[in-house]
């Protein structure tokens, strides 16, 4: 795929993951597993977009200290 293209699969999930944020009080135990599949996802295409190895761990540990070299969605800055 060209690089255009992971661009336009990464607005797609995106989108995705912002609809999920904006519900994320009202989450069951599927959803969550889904939002966490979508960012592994999302994570999987921005590498292969890239090139670089950037390390993925699931959103449970977004926000923490250690984990300055995560790969995160702009909407969890």
């Amino acid at each position: 795929m060209t690089a255009t293209q992971y661009h336009r699969v990464l607005v797609g999930l995106d989108q995705a993951l912002f609809a999920i944020k904006e519900a994320a009080g009202d989450l069951n135990e599927d959803e969550v597993r889904l939002r966490e599949r979508l960012e592994m996802i999302r994570s999987q295409i921005l590498k292969a977009e890239s090139g670089h190895p950037f390390p993925f761990k699931p959103s449970s540990v977004f926000g923490t200290e250690s984990d300055h070299d995560m790969t995160r969605a702009p909407w969890f800055s």
